[in-house]
């Protein structure tokens, strides 16, 4: 069978096209996790930019982690399950005031465990963020919502993907 030059240059210029689209694909993790903040203080009240936050993300699941109390989320800090051992954030969120957000830059695994910190009502969330290769942006929403926990402070309340938690106040020094 005999192809004619037309069509051999027809065939070489689809592949060279398939083979260019392919490089410029993105194969990698990296991501940036934005995270917008928001407060509601109370039940059916109008939800609210919230500015006072600190966010960390660990590299792993949120199996593979703990958090014993609000202290420990607020100064950057899990428990392993695996040994029981306390450590350090991968990474800690920039909040841009601006934005009214918190951005993570470049998360760079498949899964990630976000903390998000409201440090005016002393609560804390947490979830898991899975990112697939080539995804460049990942848009999620904090509600920290302090009348959900009147009366019952040691309570876990489970929101959408989220998980809060309020700390206890401390006990004063005598």
């Amino acid at each position: 069978m005999i192809i004619s030059d037309m069509k051999r240059m027809k065939i070489v210029y689809a592949v060279a096209i398939l083979l260019a689209a392919a490089a410029c694909q993105k194969t990698t993790y990296d991501c940036d996790l934005y995270i917008n903040t928001r407060t509601q203080a109370s039940s059916g009240a109008e939800i609210e930019r919230l500015d006072d936050v600190v966010a960390f993300a660990y590299y792993g699941d949120t199996l593979d982690y703990s958090l014993k109390d609000y202290e420990q989320a607020v100064s950057g800090h899990v428990t392993t399950s695996k040994d029981e051992q306390t450590r350090p954030a991968d990474i800690r969120g920039e909040y841009s005031r601006e934005e009214g957000r918190i951005i993570f830059h470049r998360l760079s695994q498949p899964v990630t465990f976000v903390v998000v910190c409201d440090t005016r009502n002393r609560i804390y969330g947490y979830y898991q963020q899975t990112i697939g290769k080539g995804l460049d942006n990942v848009f999620v929403t904090f509600t920290s919502a302090p009348w959900r926990f009147e009366g019952v402070p040691d309570v876990t309340v489970k929101e959408g993907q989220w998980y809060y938690r309020k700390g206890t106040q401390p006990v004063p020094e005598s």
